[in-house]
């Protein structure tokens, strides 16, 4: 069959044979017992200037702007090296496993989208923060924490007002007297100001319906993974519809290719499958979902 090679990812493999052409030293500062503080380095990421330019306009100026920088080290602050990584993953179109992140974790990434201009990262890393699996326990400690990050508002009142759904859509508070708890409760641990904001957003949202499931990935409708990267078997089970993802080059992707779920193995990180254009349909072939070459393997097809 015809196979498709997405360049991007592979240039990250030093092995691929395109030598990197600028290293980033992430650094942060260290305070002695003497109270002198010095720079330490946490770690270093490689790149392209050329791949990094055409997708950031900041690293276009950077490297090939009237004042270009010429150094084949630069140096990066207040950020750290996993949410550096994580950027320039994304920027090499090479998959990114959000779910593994935290709030914070996630946060930091959205710091280093806007430092670089990278709008559609903005907007991934906004998705998977207003995605972010809320549970009844979790909601305050989450919506207080995307609170101070006040700083972006093209992404934090989202997310807030995705906490405010939840608690008036998904959450057991269905009485008034789970309401007033709940109150108490926040005005206990010092998160009052943040549960009046959710409160408030909630009234504005007025009298919403719960949202409905969706039939395959058995979220709501809000948070459906349609097209998200399968990047774990947490949730899997037989029957969930898949789809070839096309960035992992090993498809030869057509639109309306399905795959349906047959078994799964955890232990192997397979999963098996039928697949809509196999002359077969009742044939089963096993995959890993993250090939060791290739990537991860399949997105989710809710649509």
């Amino acid at each position: 069959f015809g196979m498709t090679i997405s360049l991007h990812p592979k240039l990250l493999d030093p092995t691929f044979g395109i030598p990197f052409d600028v290293t980033f030293q992430i650094m942060a500062s260290s305070e002695h017992s003497s109270r002198v503080s010095e720079e330490v380095v946490l770690g270093e990421v490689k790149g392209h200037k050329l791949i990094l330019g055409v997708i950031s306009p900041v690293f276009k100026k950077q490297f090939f702007g009237n004042a270009k920088d010429e150094e084949e080290i630069i140096t990066v602050r207040q950020t750290n090296k996993e949410a550096f990584e994580k950027m320039i993953t994304y920027i090499y179109s090479k998959p990114v496993d959000w779910s593994s992140m935290t709030v914070i974790e996630l946060y930091d990434v959205v710091n280093l989208a806007e430092k670089y201009d990278v709008s559609s990262l903005m907007d991934e890393v906004k998705t998977q923060l207003v995605k972010y699996p809320l549970t009844t326990e979790n909601l305050m400690e989450v919506a207080t924490t995307v609170d101070e990050y006040a700083q972006f508002p093209s992404v934090t009142p989202a997310v807030l007002l995705s906490c405010a759904r939840f608690l008036i859509l998904n959450s057991q508070l269905q009485s008034r007297e789970d309401l007033l708890r709940f109150s108490a409760e926040n005005v206990g641990a010092g998160q009052q100001a943040t549960a009046i904001k959710l409160f408030a957003l909630a009234q504005g949202l007025g009298e919403e319906q719960p949202n409905k499931l969706c039939d395959n990935c058995g979220e709501t409708d809000s948070r459906c993974w349609h097209g998200q990267v399968l990047t774990s078997l947490a949730k899997m089970r037989t029957g969930i519809k898949l789809g070839p993802n096309k960035d992992s080059g090993y498809w030869n992707h057509r639109e309306g290719r399905v795959f349906t779920v047959d078994s799964v193995n955890p232990t192997r990180k397979e999963v098996g499958v039928k697949d809509s254009d196999s002359a077969n349909p009742d044939t089963k072939n096993c995959y890993m979902i993250n090939h060791p070459t290739f990537g991860y393997m399949f997105i989710f097809k809710c649509k």
